[in-house]
């Protein structure tokens, strides 16, 4: 409300913000509720030292946000890579067994970038 208060934000725009808010907790226990597989592959990179994290485009800062919050939060080594510049380093890094996460966009109006980070995936 301090938008309104400030006269920056008006009633319809305030009032979808409002919705979205209360629908948060929603989401969250949608998500909540499905954490076996969360938890499933947190027991498979619990053994490993490092995974690396890869994106292309939007998926490329939530690799590195990736990375970061494993190093934050399991003090495990993590990196965070861009898809387009594995050819340039980062792919002499990859070794049998090491994880690698790799953010896909949804192909969904973005079939290109889909396309291009799959094969991406597929060097790897």
């Amino acid at each position: 409300y301090l938008g309104q208060v400030r006269g920056t934000k008006w009633g319809d725009e305030i009032r979808t913000v409002v919705r979205q808010l209360s629908a948060i907790s929603a989401e969250v226990e949608s998500v909540l509720s499905t954490m076996e597989p969360v938890r499933d592959l947190a027991r498979s990179l619990a053994h490993h030292d490092t995974v690396l994290f890869v994106g292309r485009h939007v998926g490329y800062p939530v690799a590195l946000e990736g990375a970061l919050k494993l190093k934050e939060l399991a003090y495990m080594h993590a990196e965070g890579f861009a898809a387009g510049e594995l050819k340039h380093g980062p792919i002499a890094l990859i070794e049998e067994g090491l994880p690698v996460v790799v953010i896909v966009p949804s192909p969904r109006g973005r079939s290109v970038l889909h396309d291009k980070i799959v094969s991406n995936i597929q060097e790897i």
